[in-house]
């Protein structure tokens, strides 16, 4: 058990992300906290963070091509897994 520094609580180390320079190496809140606190950043500087997003494809054009494609091709395995 670990607890979160956001929400208060004390929850299961699993539900926590790694983190390389802490004592236990895990991040001081829980993925769930973590997932709600960045929803609520996105959706107080959505610009920004849309801008930034821009600026890192533009800028890293070969490996965003590269993920797009590894994304799509899991896509179409999933897809043909399903049917």
């Amino acid at each position: 058990m670990k607890f979160c520094s956001y929400c208060n609580s004390w929850i299961d180390k699993k539900d926590f992300a790694s983190h390389p320079t802490t004592y236990d190496r895990l991040q001081r809140i829980c993925k769930e906290c973590d997932r709600k606190r960045f929803r609520e950043y996105y959706q107080r500087n959505k610009k920004k963070v849309l801008e930034k997003n821009k600026e890192w494809i533009e800028n890293n054009r070969l490996r965003h091509n590269e993920i797009a494609r590894i994304c799509h091709a899991n896509a179409r395995n999933i897809d043909k897994e399903i049917n």
